[in-house]
């Protein structure tokens, strides 16, 4: 694991930061086990983009349990003897939820969602990637993956303010703000070997990165 000394790390962030593609450059890096979610085997996704009034609360609610599901099950295992880095954190549940879902549905959902939360593995650092948010416009727009065709910009906007508003509150996980807009990551490039350096120096409560000083 190169002397890494978690044994859990989460990559969280808006849409298109990169936060797969970095979950797969860490987990080589690092010898851990990447653990992705499941963005294309939820049936609602297509539907709540283009009607998010009907369909997000059965959109989140799936993917409530499916991160439970996934994230319960690797904990089960022998898995979590080593270091594991997913592509999410079981928090953005409640995230996304607060921005799609009314007073009445987010009553339910926290409710469901409390009930799960004492079983999930709670990671031991956070990689809360930030990032222009015209610059992730384009990058989803380039993508071209058929259910974010309706992504507006203004969403995104929300979400964005949503994310800050949780993770700045975070107070319990060492937590690690990285500016990615001027960043690129490769299997070696300068910037993830530095941010990989950066993971290893330990870390109490929050450390906000400065791409300016790579």
């Amino acid at each position: 694991m190169g002397g890494i000394k978690y044994s859990y790390i989460a990559v969280d962030g808006l849409i298109g930061t990169g936060k797969t593609y970095l979950t797969e450059l860490l987990a080589k890096k690092l010898n851990a086990t990447p653990i992705f979610e499941e963005y294309a085997n939820n049936p609602f996704l297509d539907k709540f983009y283009a009607n998010p009034r009907q369909y997000a609360l059965p959109a989140q609610l799936f993917f409530l349990l499916n991160r439970y599901q996934q994230l319960v099950n690797v904990a089960q295992t022998e898995l979590f003897h080593s270091c594991k880095i997913s592509d999410y954190t079981f928090s953005k549940n409640n995230i996304f939820a607060s921005v799609t879902l009314n007073e009445h549905e987010l009553t339910l959902y926290y409710k469901i969602q409390d009930f799960m939360a004492d079983r999930v593995p709670a990671p031991d650092l956070i990689l809360f990637l930030q990032a222009d948010i015209h610059l992730v416009f384009e990058r989803i727009r380039k993508r071209a993956i058929s259910y974010e065709k309706n992504i507006t910009e203004q969403y995104l906007k929300l979400l964005n303010e949503a994310y800050n508003q949780y993770f700045f509150h975070v107070t319990e996980i060492p937590l690690l703000v990285i500016n990615v807009t001027d960043l690129e990551f490769g299997e070696n490039s300068r910037d993830f070997l530095w941010l990989v350096d950066e993971i290893h120096k330990p870390l109490h409560g929050i450390r906000y990165i400065n791409p300016q000083k790579v």
